[in-house]
Order: C-alpha cells, then sequence, then structure tokens
C-alpha cells in the first residue's frame, strides 16, 4: 500500500473592501512544475492548474500580470464589455439624434424610437434578437449583431483583478 501525505494550504482573506470572504486552497502536489489552486468567493468559484516554471507560487503568481491570470482562470472574461444597457440605450439615443439632424426619420418615427429604448428591458439583446421594430434594426443597419456597441469597463474583470491582486499580497505573507 502507497500513502501519500499532500499539503494544501488554505488562505482565507477577509475585510477587503467590495468582496464577500475569499478563499484560496493551494494544492501543491510535491513537484516543481504545477499546483491546483481554487479560489472561491460568495457562489463564484475558478480552478485551474498553475504553471510554477521553476519558482514558487508566489514569485511565478507575482512575476505574471492580472490579464494573463485572469486567461487561465475565465478565458471568457474580458476587460471590457458591451452590454451596459444604459450605455447601450444612450448610444442608440444618439444614433436617432443623428438620423433625425440628417433626415433620415421624422419627428414622429424619432419620438415612437426613443419611447420603444425606454420600453426595452436589454436594448441589445433585443435588438439582436429582433424583439425590436423594424424601424430600429434599419436604424442599426438592419442586423445589431454587426453594430459597433460601445465598450465599457467590465465591472467584473475589475472585482477579478482586485481578487487577484489581494491574493497576490496574501501569498507575499505566507
Amino acid at each position: 500500500m502507497k500513502i501519500e501525505k499532500l499539503s494544501i494550504i488554505k488562505l482565507v482573506i477577509t475585510g477587503l473592501a467590495g468582496h464577500d470572504p475569499i478563499c484560496v486552497y493551494i494544492d501543491d502536489f510535491g513537484g516543481d512544475t504545477y499546483v491546483s489552486i481554487k479560489i472561491t468567493e460568495f457562489a463564484d468559484k475558478w480552478e485551474m492548474l498553475w504553471p510554477l516554471k521553476g519558482a514558487s507560487l508566489s514569485e511565478s503568481f507575482q512575476k505574471s500580470d492580472n490579464q494573463y491570470i485572469i486567461e487561465y482562470f475565465d478565458k471568457e472574461l474580458k476587460s471590457t464589455t458591451n452590454y451596459d444597457n444604459n450605455v447601450n440605450k444612450e448610444f442608440v439615443k444618439q444614433e436617432i439624434l443623428h438620423a433625425r439632424k440628417n433626415k433620415y426619420i421624422d419627428y414622429s418615427q424619432a419620438k415612437e424610437m426613443w419611447q420603444e429604448i425606454e420600453e426595452l428591458e436589454d436594448i441589445r439583446e433585443d435588438c439582436c434578437n429582433h424583439h425590436a421594430s423594424v424601424e430600429l434594426l434599419n436604424l442599426l443597419n438592419g442586423d445589431p449583431r454587426n453594430t459597433e456597441w460601445p465598450e465599457v469597463s467590465n465591472p467584473e474583470y475589475q472585482r477579478m483583478e482586485s481578487r487577484l491582486n489581494a491574493i497576490k499580497e496574501a501569498l507575499k505573507k505566507i
């Protein structure tokens, strides 16, 4: 019978503004190539195998920028997003004003589209799924999926960066 004793480190980071307690589980396999890292915060969880590259976890993590680390944990998480409904509503309103100024639409059409925008719960989603009026879709070149929706900072990405900065600080202390 073979028995292995693994060293699992659990860090709990509390008191970080805007965050619930962050738990970090580090499972060192005893080699110098990879460690398993699991991060939890409330109902969110991220897991990965982290390459050590011949250094300690703390050194390896410190050398890596947050963007690189985030790509390991969540390939879909981007620093910007075009899903901010308020920003998208303002964008479409500007398109209406532009069309009105250039006399592509008249006052009553502009007013109807403006009211429609106010009633839509998710302007981008509703337009891209063709749940908006034909007039509004035509304003967005007929296919809103190809419209260049405005990009804004992604708050989820910023939260992940804040989380990683706290973890880097905690790793310095162990």
